[in-house]
């Protein structure tokens, strides 16, 4: 299978991201704390529903969700307007080679 494409939301680093693939190379270069790692960390949890080895289940935390959407809907409490809370969303894009493309999300 070939990694084609990746969104992420309110994951972490990431308010929003989205990411198209090379099929052959990809190559992630960026300064510290930029998000290289929870790029990576984002498509293992995706794939293997893993987090830090244990599943997700056991790893949720607030820490997970990315700290501006967390203001927001903090700021839009305390105005006493109703809003949902944050949610995070990770799709990622295959191509299974020969087949189909296949889609997974978390």
């Amino acid at each position: 299978m070939i990694l084609k494409e990746i969104v992420i939301e309110n994951f972490k680093y990431f308010k929003h991201f989205e990411l198209e693939f090379n099929d052959s190379l990809s190559i992630l270069v960026g300064d510290n704390e930029t998000g290289k790692s929870t790029l990576l960390e984002s498509i293992n949890l995706c794939l293997t529903g893993q987090l830090n080895g244990r599943s997700a289940i056991y790893e949720l935390s607030p820490y997970l969700f990315n700290k501006s959407i967390v203001s927001e809907y903090i700021k839009k409490l305390r105005e006493g307007q109703n809003v949902p809370p944050p949610s995070i969303r990770i799709e990622v894009f295959l191509d299974d080679l020969p087949g189909k493309p296949v889609h997974v999300s978390v």
